[in-house]
């Protein structure tokens, strides 16, 4: 299960990066639940000093007042922290922290015609907090435990991206900008061209099969490049060197501007 969950952030991660408001990345973003959960609709919504705004997916009128006045706006004075639940109406039930009151939140799904829910919620400012919700209706009747368990593995990273996103968009800064300028940045330190040629590549989720193709080199000197660099970046791995350059951008934010 972690190897499959790995996989599809070290194949895709990157390209959620690729900013272009909030469509663009909640797009991407719920491409990524498709690989990670089945499910049947994908909701999310900015709550914003306890007012709610649905940012992604279409929800009728009814539902969403519904769901704004008994179930996420109630929650708010028990809930400080990101977390996750989890209700099903056939009574599975998996929480890491449960804030929402679970018979509102049944009657909620019945009168909706939903059998599984996930709700996450997270922290992105003092302020500011996003809820995603992810409804089964058709597929499945509930959500099984190998998949709460490869969303829960989820939960850093995508608190992580969440989180950068929407700083990205109060700085108003152009992140593929800045993504490539953290390349650059740590290239110059640590890799050859041709290594750093290979990184970017990596980070846009190139297998080493067509990395190897777009660089002109064969797949066993692509397998060369690739052990060198994370030999020289002390990483064992393409998801440890994803976070490494999440690192490197966040420094580059973090700098001040100069004048």
């Amino acid at each position: 299960m972690l190897r499959d969950v790995s996989q599809i952030q070290q194949l895709h991660i990157a390209t959620m990066f690729d900013h272009c408001g909030y469509q663009g990345f909640y797009d991407k973003l719920a491409d990524q639940f498709a690989e990670v959960v089945v499910h049947d609709a994908f909701y999310v919504l900015l709550e914003n000093d306890d007012q709610l705004k649905l940012v992604y997916g279409q929800m009728q009128d009814s539902q969403y007042g519904q769901l704004e006045q008994e179930i996420i706006l109630p929650s708010l004075a028990r809930q400080t922290v990101s977390g996750m639940s989890v209700l099903s109406q056939l009574g599975h039930q998996d929480l890491v922290t449960q804030p929402i009151h679970r018979s509102q939140w049944l009657s909620y799904c019945q009168s909706h015609q939903i059998k599984d829910q996930i709700m996450l919620w997270m922290q992105i400012t003092r302020e500011q907090r996003i809820w995603i919700v992810v409804d089964l209706k058709r597929s499945y009747p509930f959500f099984t435990s190998e998949q709460i368990n490869r969303v829960k593995h989820w939960l850093p990273t995508l608190e992580k991206l969440l989180y950068k996103h929407h700083r990205d968009l109060a700085l108003n800064k152009p992140l593929p900008d800045l993504i490539h300028a953290a390349i650059d940045s740590f290239s110059r330190k640590h890799l050859t061209r041709r290594e750093s040629e290979l990184v970017k590549l990596m980070f846009l989720g190139y297998s080493s099969k067509l990395a190897a193709k777009a660089l002109s080199i064969s797949p066993a000197t692509e397998r060369v490049h690739r052990i060198n660099i994370y030999a020289k970046l002390g990483i064992s791995g393409q998801s440890e060197l994803l976070q490494r350059l999440i690192r490197e951008v966040e420094s580059e934010l973090e700098q001040p501007a100069s004048c």
